[in-house]
């Protein structure tokens, strides 16, 4: 009789080492509880794409059902998860969380293991609309289940209920009424509609119609503090945070502008699984053109923003502009955390990361103590990257960039080596997700492994 039930969709064709490789990985790993694999897609042209998934993203497998194709249990499991009475594989594969919601024993087998034919995305979709909803509310967690629109998988975008809680907007700026002028009134309406606060961070303005529009500002009900000194974005958002006693801050930047009033309720909703540290919105520059859809490490030993090649309607691979699903870092020009773990962690590193990538770092260390990341294309808003001080590769500026990234690197040298939200078979080198890696990289199976930080020694 056999131990391993593998469960496949209809009309996926098995590569000829398929099983051979899936009974492989749970030999070598007792504590795995269930194997997903890649899988090639096959065109109506007859060519073969590659279906490159990540470690195991639970917040994918509830809008997308990514992991549900082509997986493995372990047989008396499977008689087990039978008891929720599945009535097909979406809900099959996402009801052995039921008890124990996101969990990282399950394995990601990179490295096509099976083709699949082209979806019927409508048939299927309401298939994974019940599966996610019946999960949800056997976790006893209140939700919204909505269809959504995929281009090769079906989608659902999950609204959870959340409880409601005390937020403030945390908006650094200098100068540039005119900007945060036009920042402060386009997120108005989703202010007023999620109950936030706001607080300004005044960071050293001398121009009179600045200093003269913050002076008004508190009339509005809008809060503000002066912090003087050199721009120091990590000093100014943890002065703001100790200043203020809100659950949850939302990091914002003065060059950001809202086109709705439901992204910051959107990004809220995310924070109500109490294993979510942060959660980051999808950013486009006003032509339209991505700016963030969040940050894949490793890209020339560094961590990059991805989709920056896409236009913001582009489904991105495998429908990532589409779904929520987990990053390794979100950037913090539209980032919202609890308050209590921005505490906890000492908030943003304002001596190793002033400017540069303290949001990676912040993201690395609450991913550290067992945090998820989350992007949601859901929430999107307008960035003009660096508007309001300048570009990084400036003669005066490129010398502090190249040191905070040697930080980056001395620190989370081995998570930029391997970042489980990204699969091994795609390119490090240009922009995410563009290109294949050369030569292939290691399949091994992997789970979705919190990364591990270096001290810094001083002097380096």
């Amino acid at each position: 009789m056999a131990d391993i039930l593998v469960f496949v969709m209809a009309g996926i064709q098995l590569a000829p080492n398929a099983l051979a490789r899936i009974s492989a990985a749970f030999d070598n790993h007792p504590d795995a509880s269930a194997v997903y694999c890649d899988l090639d897609f096959l065109a109506d042209d007859g060519r073969l794409w590659p279906i490159a998934l990540p470690a195991f993203d639970y917040e994918r497998m509830l809008e997308q059902g990514y992991c549900s194709y082509l997986f493995a249990v372990r047989r008396d499991a499977a008689f087990k998860l039978l008891r929720s009475k599945p009535d097909n594989l979406y809900r099959f594969f996402n009801s052995m969380l039921d008890r124990t919601g996101p969990q990282r024993a399950i394995l990601h087998l990179s490295g096509s293991a099976g083709t699949l034919p082209k979806l019927d995305r409508l048939h299927c979709t309401p298939y994974l609309q019940s599966a996610t909803q019946r999960h949800l509310i056997a976790r006893a967690i209140k939700s919204e289940v909505i269809p959504s629109e995929g281009s090769l998988f079906p989608a659902v975008q999950v609204r959870r209920v959340r409880q409601r809680q005390k937020t403030t907007i945390l908006i650094p700026t200098r100068d540039r009424a005119a900007m945060l002028r036009t920042c402060l009134d386009s997120i108005a309406p989703a202010v007023a509609r999620s109950g936030a606060d706001i607080l300004v961070i005044d960071n050293h303005s001398t121009d009179p119609d600045s200093l003269n529009y913050l002076a008004d500002l508190p009339r509005r009900g809008i809060g503000t503090i002066r912090v003087e000194g050199v721009f120091n974005f990590a000093k100014l958002n943890n002065r703001a945070a100790a200043a203020v006693d809100s659950d949850v801050l939302c990091l914002l930047n003065n060059d950001i502008e809202a086109t709705s009033d439901d992204w910051l309720d959107e990004l809220l909703s995310r924070l109500a699984e109490p294993d979510v540290g942060a959660a980051g919105a999808l950013l486009t520059w006003p032509g339209g053109v991505v700016q963030h859809g969040g940050v894949v490490l490793g890209m020339n030993f560094a961590a990059t923003h991805a989709f920056t090649d896409r236009l913001g309607n582009d489904p991105g691979y495998l429908d990532l502009l589409r779904i929520a699903h987990e990053c390794s870092a979100v950037t913090a020009a539209c980032l919202v955390t609890r308050r209590a773990d921005y505490l906890r962690l000492g908030g943003l590193d304002e001596l190793n990361f002033a400017v540069a990538f303290n949001d990676v770092d912040y993201c690395l260390r609450l991913r550290e103590i067992g945090k998820r990341i989350v992007l949601t294309p859901h929430a999107r808003l307008l960035h003009l990257e660096s508007a309001s001080r300048g570009k990084d590769d400036r003669p005066d500026r490129r010398d502090r960039f190249d040191r905070e990234l040697n930080q980056l690197r001395a620190r989370w040298g081995k998570a930029l080596l391997e970042d489980p939200t990204y699969n091994p078979q795609l390119s490090r080198d240009g922009v995410p997700y563009g290109a294949l890696a050369w030569p292939p990289a290691d399949c091994s199976p992997r789970t979705n492994e919190p990364p591990s930080s270096r001290a810094i020694p001083s002097g380096f």
